[in-house]
């Protein structure tokens, strides 16, 4: 019965966590710009799809495009998106060297995950009440209603406790220095 609220909750957890690594830290990480769309081949493909995404060191990235036709479209892709980032193209690759983040960079990206946070706290109150009406709808006698009811209370409170853990972990790594 609650399997499908549970895999609906992993989605959530999933998401948070797959927008979390987009954020900036002080630690680079491919999820900075693997997302990002780039214009190849008469359609938008994401930029992990047309390149291999290296970290060779503590604060740079290599973009290695499959297809070195493609470097321009990618640095151009990157300066729209990510215009923090300075692309430098060497001869077969794209090169990104980032500074530590400011003190600014860093406020803004703990307030982008208060917002990520709240997204995924919206979604899994959207997704409680809709096992609540089911629940409801099941027509299962009271007590078992008010049993299956003090359950779901129950499961949310540990989700978002979850959420919550999951959000002051980032906090935690984006305000290092």
């Amino acid at each position: 019965m609650w399997t499908s609220f549970e895999s609906e909750f992993k989605d959530i957890l999933e998401r948070l966590n797959q927008n979390l690594k987009k954020l900036y830290t002080s630690r680079i990480h491919p999820d900075l710009v693997s997302g990002i769309p780039v214009s190849a081949y008469g359609a938008e493909m994401k930029l992990n799809e047309l390149a291999n995404i290296n970290v060779p060191s503590a604060r740079t990235l290599e973009i290695k495009p499959y297809d070195i036709s493609l470097l321009s479209e990618i640095e151009k892709a990157i300066k729209k998106n990510k215009p923090e980032f300075s692309p430098i193209v060497q001869s077969d690759y794209i090169r990104i060297s980032l500074l530590p983040p400011t003190e600014e960079t860093r406020k803004r990206s703990v307030k982008e995950a208060k917002e990520f946070l709240e997204k995924a706290k919206v979604s899994l109150r959207v997704a409680r009440k809709d096992f609540q009406t089911k629940i409801k709808k099941d027509g299962h006698p009271e007590d078992l209603e008010k049993k299956y009811m003090n359950e779901l209370d129950s499961k949310v409170k540990d989700m978002n406790a979850q959420l919550d853990n999951l959000f002051t972990l980032k906090e935690k790594e984006l305000m290092t220095i």
